[in-house]
């Protein structure tokens, strides 16, 4: 019972921290320097390849949330294995209105462990990644009940009949821990 509720809050708490990310990218926009510019994209893109400091690269994630396009993604999708900048970079990645980055997050399923992996998950659920319904499909099978729990919650914040079928499926053997998740995403 106790790991389901720390399952629950954590889930609750990376969901809250996922929505939050999304909704600075107007207040960004709102607070000036809101014109797309592709030169301060390469200059931003340019301090995250560079060996500048990881506080630095951080601001520059926060920045391409504003000016970030396509060519930003390969760069941010560098940082995802990132203990440190992985969630900065996650933010532009989730403000991006491009299928990159939805690709991006995607491809870093097979490449990340824990947090990280919690992380990128709960992305394509902010982004509400219709194509991403099949690799979250293998994450409900995870022995991490966190994991798992987190690709349910993606699964229900992307919706569609997809994505429901899948959870439906997972709910018939799934464990207890998990089970709670896969019926709140069906919700």
């Amino acid at each position: 019972m106790i790991l389901m509720d720390t399952t629950r809050r954590l889930t609750w708490l990376m969901a809250v921290a996922a929505c939050c990310s999304l909704a600075m990218t107007p207040l960004l926009r709102a607070a000036g320097d809101t014109d797309p510019s592709p030169e301060k994209e390469r200059e931003l893109i340019g301090i995250l390849l560079s060996d500048a400091p990881k506080a630095d690269k951080a601001l520059a994630c926060k920045h391409l949330a504003v000016h970030g396009s396509r060519e930003a993604v390969p760069a941010l999708a560098e940082l995802l294995a990132d203990q440190e900048l992985a969630s900065w970079a996650r933010i532009p990645l989730e403000a991006i209105p491009d299928p990159a980055a939805d690709a991006a997050l995607r491809n870093a399923l097979d490449s990340l462990q824990g947090e990280l992996l919690v992380g990128a998950i709960n992305s394509l659920g902010v982004r509400r990644d219709a194509q991403s319904v099949d690799a979250l499909r293998g994450q409900l099978q995870n022995q991490d009940v966190i994991i798992a729990s987190a690709a349910a919650a993606a699964l229900g914040h992307i919706g569609g009949s997809a994505a429901s079928d899948t959870l439906r499926q997972a709910l018939v053997g799934a464990s207890a821990e998990v089970s709670s998740a896969i019926a709140e995403g069906l919700a």
